[in-house]
């Protein structure tokens, strides 16, 4: 997980899903130029985030006097997520996006002076400690799911070795049944044929060997047979589950959580939430979201 990552708190599923083709599309660049941005559809992604941020600075307009500490930390947050997309007026080509850019930040940067103007010292400092501590909510969160999937992935990994080895069995004699049928054609008549012969006579020779002639096509039968059973609804299931876990743990990456356990994270999410909520007041944590969410 990187600082990119937190730019979705608060935000609606499709609102992330946005944030997240914009963060693809930048990515790796050090500085957005004008040329590598005009693909209307990132262009359209950096609007939106823009747009989403001028009516979150709209609400934080109206409550600001009321509740600067909130006013302030959502108004930092919006700059910093801004600078985060690499978002100035000179990226977009059209000149209104220019100034509804250029006005966005402006009024956010007023929220954020007046909001502080109404704050003391040791204020700030805990508003700025509460952005650091939002910021690194949906972080801790990540590295939890990355624990939780590396630990199930743990936990179904003897099943799933079971599973896999006697899929491999039954895939294999699956095909070994396909490819011997020609050779069992010629051969098993005459050996059961043969055997009968041995044993019973020549009448019973006759009818081991009419059926040696007919067993043989009876294989792609079992074939058929063996390919369901290398393949049971188990076998589907934990396939899935270990896909989608593997996924989690190779998104998530490294982190600085690494060496931290599950519990050990429990008690830090709780912790730092705690501080949030008590720091932005009754409303706590569910005011901000609404705020972004505005």
């Amino acid at each position: 997980m990187r600082w990119w990552d937190w730019v979705s708190l608060g935000l609606e599923a499709v609102q992330a899903v946005e944030m997240d083709k914009v963060r693809t599309a930048v990515q790796g660049s050090h500085e957005l130029q004008l040329n590598e941005v005009r693909d209307k559809q990132i262009i359209g992604h950096l609007k939106n985030v823009v747009f989403a941020s001028s009516q979150s600075v709209k609400t934080l307009e109206r409550q600001v006097k009321q509740k600067p500490l909130t006013g302030y930390v959502v108004a930092k947050l919006l700059e910093i997520r801004l600078e985060a997309f690499k978002i100035a007026p000179t990226i977009f080509p059209d000149i209104a996006d220019k100034t509804y850019t250029s006005d966005t930040m402006v009024a956010i940067a007023k929220v954020r002076d007046e909001a502080e103007s109404h704050l003391s010292a040791s204020e700030i400092k805990k508003a700025r400690q509460v952005i650091s501590a939002i910021i690194e909510m949906p972080l801790l969160h990540s590295a939890r799911e990355s624990k939780m999937a590396a630990a199930n992935l743990e936990s179904t990994a003897t099943e799933w070795t079971a599973l896999s080895s006697k899929r491999t069995l039954f895939l294999v004699a699956a095909v070994g049944s396909l490819l011997g049928m020609p050779v069992a054609i010629f051969v098993v008549p005459f050996l059961f044929g043969g055997i009968a012969s041995f044993l019973g006579g020549s009448d019973a020779a006759d009818g081991a060997f009419l059926l040696g002639c007919l067993l043989p096509f009876g294989m792609p039968a079992l074939s058929i047979v063996l390919l369901v059973l290398a393949s049971p609804a188990r076998y589907k299931e934990l396939k899935q589950i270990r896909a989608a876990e593997l996924e989690t743990v190779k998104q998530e990456g490294s982190s600085e959580y690494d060496d931290l356990s599950i519990k050990q994270l429990d008690s830090r999410i709780a912790k730092t939430s705690a501080f949030i909520e008590e720091v932005m007041g009754d409303s706590g944590e569910a005011d901000y979201r609404l705020l972004l969410l505005a």
